[in-house]
C-alpha cells in the first residue's frame, strides 16, 4: 500500500507496482488514524514502513510527538 497526499502521483506510483494507494495526509492525526485502520483491516497488519516524507526525526515512535 502506497500513501501519499498527491492523488495523481500516489495512483500513478501504485499502479506502476501493482499496489494500492491511499489518499492521507500524514500531518494530519485523523489522516495517520484513518491509515492504520485501512491498512489493519486490508492486510492485518504494517510489516515493513517506509517513511519518504522529505523531514527525519531520530527516536522511537513512543518518543516522538506529534509536534515534533
Amino acid at each position: 500500500m502506497l500513501v501519499d497526499r498527491d492523488k495523481a502521483r500516489g495512483t500513478d506510483v501504485a499502479r506502476s507496482i501493482h499496489g494500492e494507494y491511499i489518499y492521507a495526509d500524514l500531518s494530519k492525526s485523523n489522516d495517520v488514524r484513518r491509515v492504520v485502520r485501512t491498512v489493519h483491516s486490508n492486510a492485518g497488519r504494517i510489516s515493513l514502513l517506509v517513511n519518504n516524507a522529505g523531514i527525519g526525526r531520530r527516536g522511537t515512535t513512543e518518543d516522538i510527538s506529534a509536534s515534533d
